[in-house]
């Protein structure tokens, strides 16, 4: 059986989605799928998020991985899990997230900006990060050292 990782690693994005009404869930799966990116992470930002992963899992045709992203509390990794969420995406490394999942024994990719937090998730045994926070982080760096620094001389 092959593990999360595994299944990840096949994949060179993870296509985010958030769901403004549920029933548009399953064309947009249709279309992942067609064009070879059978995976997913649909974000809990809408009032329809759960309806849309449940209405996915029950209309699926053609199996897809599915993440709940936006994912900050025990509730909502329950919520996640109870419509069929297969890993959740936290946009942060919050311990209580990392421990309510291990408890619900469901994968968790928490998302990172620095090295620190890396050591972190290793210490949480967390197995995958979400670095989506690092590309803005080294803009920003980038630009406070070379945009910035001929204002300073």
């Amino acid at each position: 059986m092959l593990t999360l990782i595994d299944k990840l690693r096949k994949f060179k994005i993870i296509p985010v989605i958030t769901i403004e009404r549920a029933q548009d869930i399953v064309p947009l799966e249709e279309a992942l799928v067609k064009n070879g990116l059978p995976v997913a992470e649909i974000t809990f930002r809408t009032p329809e998020t759960a309806n849309a992963i449940k209405l996915l899992k029950e209309a699926m045709l053609t199996k897809i991985l599915i993440g709940a992203g936006t994912i900050i509390n025990r509730e909502k990794i329950r919520q996640a899990e109870a419509v069929g969420a297969e890993f959740i995406v936290s946009p942060g490394l919050n311990p209580n997230t990392v421990k309510a999942c291990h408890e619900l024994d469901i994968p968790i990719i928490p998302g990172i900006n620095n090295p620190t937090q890396i050591e972190q998730a290793m210490q949480f045994w967390v197995l995958i990060v979400s670095s989506f926070s690092l590309q803005s982080l080294l803009v920003g760096y980038l630009c406070s050292k070379h945009c910035l620094h001929p204002i300073l001389n």
